[in-house]
């Protein structure tokens, strides 16, 4: 018998690619799932708010820190990308592997760009629409260093929930 489940958080695996399809750069990142998200994910399973199916991949280029206090009403002001090539926020098309995580793995959220940009993070948002502050934050991640982004970004998360006997 389980005693606790921990949860992991999220961990955020980026590679960059060329118009060749070459990788030119490949980072992981762990995140900070702010109070909104961890409201969500304690409530949600016993019915105490309402179910969300999606969620959708950002990414940010502001000079912003993540606290736990962070929330999707936060979004304008960390200086969200909106000028990649799609027409909104890439799904994060999860599924469970039966083995206490979920991911993207197999379907990663893509960003395609027509010029440069630097980004220093992601976040998990309930809402689809470019640069709007509605919704749940479930994840946000600052990167240790800017990426600069040229052709595509392909971006993989996964949530693990780890079981244990003692703490």
């Amino acid at each position: 018998m389980l005693d606790r489940i921990v949860l992991d958080g999220f961990v955020w695996e980026s590679t960059v690619y060329d118009k060749q399809g070459n990788i030119v750069d490949q980072w992981q990142e762990h995140n900070l799932i702010p109070n909104e998200g961890v409201a969500f994910l304690m409530r949600s399973p016993f019915g105490d708010a309402p179910p969300i199916s999606n969620f959708y991949c950002g990414i940010f280029k502001g000079n912003y820190v993540p606290t736990a206090a962070s929330k999707a009403a936060d979004i304008p002001n960390i200086g969200e990308v909106i000028s990649y090539q799609e027409t909104s926020r890439p799904l994060w098309n999860k599924l469970f592997d039966s083995n206490n995580t979920f991911s993207n793995i197999s379907n990663p959220a893509i960003f395609t760009f027509a010029e440069e940009q630097t980004i220093n993070g992601y976040f998990l948002v309930s809402s689809d629409i470019k640069g709007s502050s509605n919704g749940i934050l479930l994840s946000i991640a600052r990167l240790s260093t800017p990426k600069t982004v040229s052709e595509e970004l392909k971006v993989k998360t996964r949530l693990s929930y780890l079981s244990g006997t003692s703490l």
